[in-house]
């Protein structure tokens, strides 16, 4: 999603939907951001898992070596 400042628009603001899968395979144009533009890019569930477990890997490693001595 690209956020830009619009005077237009009803809150000062526009929301502009970007499909990034398909502007990064070529089968959609891709956006110029404009100075000011905010390009906003949702963390996706899969990706928040994965820092999830490792975080807990890193977290869990000291116990570990501490109770194999």
């Amino acid at each position: 999603m690209i956020i830009r400042k619009s005077p237009a628009a009803i809150n000062g603001r526009e929301e502009i939907a970007v499909n990034l899968t398909k502007v990064l395979e070529g089968h959609e144009i891709d956006t110029r951001l404009r100075a000011d533009d905010i390009l906003f890019v949702p963390e996706s569930a899969a990706l928040r898992a994965f820092h999830r477990g490792t975080e807990a890997a890193v977290t869990a490693a000291p116990y570990g070596v501490i109770y194999r001595w």
